[in-house]
């Protein structure tokens, strides 16, 4: 009996090896997402730290250059947060279109994993066939040979 050779192997494979490199993209994605959301949320911290600081130096009665000076940074911090959120939803975005394609190529895999299997249980079932049809003609042949045999008997 010959090997079983799914005849669109390499596209299976191409189709396999598409998914994995979707699904690192999709880890590599998700990781920058979360270093994203850890710079976003450091940078909330780190104003709402600095209006505190500008509160406490308010009430001791610092300069207003030094105040100033807070304040300026203060705007700083807060153009960078609206820029930290606008990278953080592109992020969002690329992770949410790369799980979008892992799956299109988990779908795609498990449609040609269904083919393959359908096509090995027709191999298989040919193959048995054509097993069965040579035992029968072994059978037949050796049926013929006993009743050849027999009709020799039959006429001494």
């Amino acid at each position: 009996m010959a090997p079983y050779k799914f005849a669109w192997q390499k596209l299976l494979d191409l189709n396999t090896r598409q998914k994995d490199q979707a699904q690192m993209q999709l880890v590599e994605a998700m990781a920058e997402q979360h270093k994203l959301e850890e710079r976003l949320e450091n940078t909330k911290a780190e104003i709402e730290m600095l209006n505190q600081q500008m509160i406490d130096r308010q009430q001791k009665g610092t300069s207003v250059a030094s105040l100033r000076q807070l304040a300026e940074y203060a705007h700083y911090l807060q153009a960078k947060l609206v820029h930290e959120r606008k990278t953080l939803l592109l992020a969002k975005r690329r992770t949410s279109h790369t799980r979008q394609t892992v799956v299109h190529y988990m779908t795609e895999e498990k449609k040609w994993q269904k083919l393959k299997r359908k096509h090995l249980h027709a191999w298989i079932k040919q193959e048995r066939r054509k097993e069965q049809m040579a035992t029968d003609e072994i059978a037949g042949r050796r049926h013929r040979g006993y009743v050849a045999l027999g009709s020799e008997q039959d006429e001494r």
